[in-house]
Parts: structure tokens; sequence; C-alpha cells
């Protein structure tokens, strides 16, 4: 066979036509590209391990990647691929790692400190029931909806694209608007007397979940803000 003949059978082999349509970002996302099957590429024996490419690569696509658009709606374009996959990495039960927690009485009277004696109290137990803490999460993936659950509950599905929909908590009209930015999911409750924005990301390693939540309130000079970290059970 010929070098023209066997260029030509290449390139309109089946495989490598299906394998050109398919966009480099998710293949990165989904640890094909490079033949990376696995984080780590295995090695001889006494040799050092390769560096974990698929991983590396996936740190970078999250960085970038964006919330869904009017595009994405059905959530298979090959941008909401790429969201879906940095997602997939929260997924499951999270603990609390109290040990790391501030302390949240301090914080709240800090909070309430400029407020008139009469409305003291009734804010800060307003503000306490917004900023509860939650002992675990659970982070559950209905594409292309989410849902972020806590102590047992299963969360509020919403789509990642930063549109606000209603729903009912305690007879409380609340807003929830989810989007991805930065390398974090991002969550706001908007109420008719505040909000509190929820953005969490995954350490370095991936065995930690941070959550830091902000809560701002009518009358609040500055917001409430707790750091949590969370940790798989």
């Amino acid at each position: 066979m010929d070098l023209a003949h066997a260029k030509e059978r290449i390139v309109t082999s089946p495989l490598v036509a299906l394998w050109t349509r398919i966009p480099v970002a998710v293949l990165l996302a989904s640890g094909l590209f490079l033949g990376c099957g696995s984080e780590t590429a295995p090695t001889a024996a006494g040799q050092d391990p390769i560096a974990p490419v698929a991983r590396m690569d996936m740190d970078s696509l999250c960085k970038t990647a964006r919330s869904l658009d009017s595009s994405g709606r059905s959530g298979a374009t090959a941008a909401a691929l790429v969201l879906r996959s940095c997602l997939e990495r929260l997924q499951g039960g999270w603990v609390l790692d109290s040990s790391a927690l501030p302390d949240l009485e301090v914080a709240l009277d800090s909070a309430v400190a400029t407020y008139p004696d009469t409305w003291r109290a009734s804010a800060r137990d307003r503000l306490r029931a917004v900023a509860r803490i939650p002992r675990q999460l659970n982070f559950s993936l209905f594409w292309p909806k989410v849902a972020m659950g806590s102590n047992g509950e299963s969360g509020v599905p919403s789509r990642p694209d930063g549109i606000g929909a209603p729903f009912e908590d305690g007879g409380e009209e609340i807003w929830l608007a989810t989007q991805w930015q930065a390398n974090r999911l991002v969550q706001t409750y908007q109420a008719a007397d505040g909000q509190r924005h929820d953005a969490y990301s995954l350490s370095a390693d991936g065995r930690q979940l941070v959550l830091v939540a902000t809560t701002n309130g009518d009358g609040m000079l500055r917001p409430l803000v707790i750091p949590m970290v969370f940790k798989k059970p």
C-alpha cells in the first residue's frame, strides 16, 4: 500500500471521524484525553509516578467553566458537559468538621451590636435562623439540575444558570439562584428581609468541601460571614 492510500484510510476511518467530532474540553473532562483513564497513570516499578494529567486538566477546566445559558437548556452542549463534570466532583455526603468552626454566638453578637435594644433580640433570632450551620451536607445531581441538601433534607433542585426561581419554606417565599463562579458552586437565597449567599469549593486535594456562608439583612452594617469545612464521612 502506498503512502497516499494509507493516509486516506486513516482519515476516513469511522473511529477517527468520531474522535475528531468530540470537543477537546469534553475529552479532558471525561479523562479520555491523552489516554488518561484514571487520575494517575501507571508506572514501572522504581519509577516516579507520572503527574495526574486528567486531574490537573479538570482543575484548570473548572476554573474557567461557566454557568448554563439559554443555549444549554438540555445540558448537552460541550460547555455544559464540562460544568457537569465539575459538579460531579461535589457529589455525595459531607460531614461538618466542627474543629474548624468559628464561634457562631460571638459572630451573631457582633452582627447585631448596632441594632437598637428593642430590635436586637428579634434580629439575632432571625439571623440565627438564616445563618444556621448544617451538620451534614448532601449534594445531588439531577442533570441539568442540582440540589444541596442538609441535615437529611434533600434540598431544592435548581439549574446552575444564575436565574432565580421561587420556592416556599415554612410559609415564606424564598428565591434561589444557583450558578458556577470561579471554580465555586454559588447559591443565593433571597428573602423579603435579606439574603444568604453560599459558596462551595473543593480543597486542592479534593478531600474537603469548603462552604463560606455570607448573610446580609435589613439594617446590618456589615454581612455575617461564616466559613465551614466539611469532610467525607
